[in-house]
Parts: C-alpha cells; structure tokens; sequence
C-alpha cells in the first residue's frame, strides 16, 4: 500500500492597508487674566484622522474599520473619549475616510495672590523726612489643569464578515 497525497490549495496572501493623516484641530479661549499673572484659559480640541484604506491581494473589499481616540484626564490616566466603527468598501486604488473625534476641553488655571503696598516715613542722616512706599509681590500659584486633553488615537480594520 502506497501513501498519496492530496495537492494543497495555492496559499493566498491579502491585507489592508491603513494610511493614516491626523490633524488636530485645536482654538483656545482665554477667559480672564489679571495684572499681577492670574489667568484662565479653556482648550477646546478635536481630533481629525484622514486614513487612506486599500487592500493587497484577492478578498472581498467591504471592509470594517474601528477606532478609538485616547486622551488624558486631569490625573494623568490615559481614557478613551471617543470611538466608533464604520463599514467601508475599497475602491480600486484605495478610499478615503474621514473620522473625526467629538470635541473635549481642557482649561488651565492659575490664581496668585495680588501684590502687598505698604507705607512708611523715612528719615536721613540729614534729619529730612519723606514717604515711602514699598510693594511686595504676591504668591504665584501653580497652574491647575481640569477637564481632557487628547494624546493619540488607535485605528484597525478588518474584512467584514
């Protein structure tokens, strides 16, 4: 008895290709700012992908992309504020997407403590008098941030089923 063996389907390769184009779209406001450095300032900022989407190799070309947009809260950790997907077909020499992330702000604040005056009479050696007046600059406070500010985004495709 003699083992055969069955040929094997010809190995297919295919891929999407995902080439991605960020803007940010950002306007900022200031609020308030005083004299002595005190201020208030509110971000606004939007994030926009241009992602050019084109395939290699034979499949079928309705394909699913998903996405995420990643920004920092005012403690730091990283979040996801926004995300979505969307069904899509590859045209022949490729498709462009556009997806755009909703709009967060971030506002950044400090407060100082204003400037202290004080007045004084003053004498010389010369026995003459006058007025003085001194003033003494506040504290500067830190800058505190509150609200979201964007970092990145992660964006994949795969074919539909």
């Amino acid at each position: 008895m003699s083992a055969r063996s069955a040929p094997l389907p010809p190995l297919t390769k295919a891929a999407i290709i995902l080439n991605v184009k960020q803007e940010q779209i950002t306007s900022s406001g200031t609020n308030w700012r005083d004299q002595w450095g005190s201020f208030s300032t509110v971000y606004a900022n939007q994030r926009v992908l241009i992602v050019r989407v084109g395939k290699v190799g034979p499949f079928d070309p309705n394909v699913v992309l998903r996405w995420y947009f990643i920004g920092r809260d005012e403690t730091g950790r990283r979040m996801i504020y926004d995300g979505g997907a969307r069904a899509a077909v590859i045209k022949p020499g490729g498709s462009e997407i556009l997806l755009a992330s909703k709009t967060i702000s971030e506002t950044k604040t400090r407060e100082n403590t204003a400037p202290t005056t004080a007045m004084g009479t003053y004498y010389d050696f010369y026995g003459n008098t006058g007025t003085l007046t001194v003033t003494m600059p506040g504290a500067t406070g830190g800058v505190r941030k509150t609200g979201t500010r964007p970092v990145g985004w992660c964006l994949f495709g795969r074919a539909q089923d």
